[in-house]
């Protein structure tokens, strides 16, 4: 279960692969199906392998799933138990809403069904408190712990990776693209709105025709949104390098799903899981790499840094918090190994944790059980936006 269609596509495309190459996965049809509001080739969830949403997940255990007829809303709940649940990027979960649905679902199903919840960017003490809560073991590594030293030692780009991280004064624009391409040959633009995005482009596109450039963001159709990562992927694969210079503007879409890699990452300041994420896409698979952030254009009405979208959970102290430690002794300026990236998210990331989830989760959980066994009996679409997303999202769905 992913956050995300595109990082569904790209599990089904890598699956399908191994499972073609792999004589075992072949004999014992281990062919994966997908299902995503875009692609519904698995209603009833009835393979060995599915790769789905979050979101068409939770819809069909909580009784209203998408697509399938109300009289038989209720079966797919029971694909769910004894399977072996994985749920990807969780960090990426609205925290309020799919999260918490997400783990009281898993609370529901101790001793039935087995689960994996994966993110690399989430602060020690919210792990420690879910696997408490869930009766799990949390596996990671403490924020001070060396690589050689951990458990990821055996990750050989962890090991390669060389990204200097940096904070730059004035705007994310067309003349700080400039500045990089004067360095580097491949640049990736990533903003926090759309909005902000298509302006970029536009100024860049202006005085900069003959250079390869392409906007991505959410509000494209899918089919164009489909061409546009299908180039990205060509431009910046791991195969890709025409010798010619290429940059990409994008808005989150590209944290997760698209196995790209840049030269130089120009990003809006955004909570440091984020930009952890976002940062993957650049000297990805081993190398030298630079990260430069920016802080968001002044808001006019509050004279701080606009951080939208991320004002939707509060998270607007934690971007604050970001920019501060990126901007402290240590982190400005320098290579920021695993560990030193797990201590931004410690700092930026843990007291909201604590304020936000882990105070009071077992009560939280408790009743976000009611609230699923009361959907589950009435089976009401009404329930969506408060336990799935308070807002429809169909690129995610």
């Amino acid at each position: 279960a992913v956050p995300m269609r595109v990082l569904a596509r790209s599990f089904m495309d890598k699956f399908t692969d191994i499972a073609q190459k792999n004589p075992k996965w072949h004999k014992n049809n281990w062919y994966p199906t997908i299902q995503t509001g875009e692609q519904s080739d698995d209603a009833f969830f009835t393979n060995r392998l599915v790769i789905a949403t979050v979101d068409q997940v939770l819809a069909s255990f909580l009784n209203i799933p998408y697509g399938i007829p109300k009289r038989l809303d209720n079966i797919n709940a029971g694909a769910f138990i004894g399977s072996y649940l994985i749920f990807d990027e969780f960090h990426l979960y609205p925290t309020q809403e799919m999260l918490l649905t997400v783990l009281a679902m898993l609370k529901m199903l101790k001793g039935l069904s087995r689960f994996v919840l994966m993110s690399a960017t989430f602060s020690p003490a919210l792990l420690t408190a879910i696997a408490s809560q869930l009766g799990a073991k949390s596996i990671y590594d403490a924020p001070d712990t060396p690589l050689s030293e951990g458990i990821f030692s055996d990750i050989v780009t962890l090991r390669k990776q060389k990204r200097r991280w940096q904070v730059r004064d004035g705007n994310l624009d067309s003349l700080a693209i400039e500045q990089a391409l004067q360095e580097h040959r491949t640049v990736l633009v990533i903003c926090n709105q759309v909005e902000r995005a298509q302006a970029v482009y536009r100024e860049f596109k202006a005085t900069h025709a003959d250079t390869d450039c392409v906007l991505l963001h959410s509000r494209f159709y899918p089919e164009d949104r489909r061409h546009i990562e299908n180039i990205i992927l060509q431009s910046l694969g791991k195969d890709a390098d025409d010798g010619r210079k290429k940059v990409i503007i994008a808005t989150q879409v590209v944290e997760v799903g698209l196995d790209i890699s840049a030269d130089i990452l120009l990003t809006e300041c955004a909570p440091a899981a984020s930009l952890i994420q976002r940062a993957g896409r650049c000297a990805r698979w081993g190398g030298a790499g630079d990260v430069w952030v920016y802080q968001p254009a002044i808001h006019p009405d509050t004279g701080l840094p606009n951080y939208a979208p991320y004002f939707q959970d509060g998270l607007e102290t934690v971007c604050q918090l970001t920019w501060d430690t990126l901007s402290s002794h240590g982190f400005d300026g320098e290579i920021l190994p695993y560990n030193k990236e797990q201590q931004l998210v410690k700092a930026a990331h843990e007291t909201y944790d604590q304020e936000r989830l882990i105070d009071g989760l077992h009560s939280k959980l408790e009743n976000r059980i009611n609230r699923i066994t009361g959907c589950m009996t009435e089976r009401d679409e009404g329930y969506v936006s408060e336990l799935i997303r308070n807002q429809d999202n169909s690129s995610a769905r």
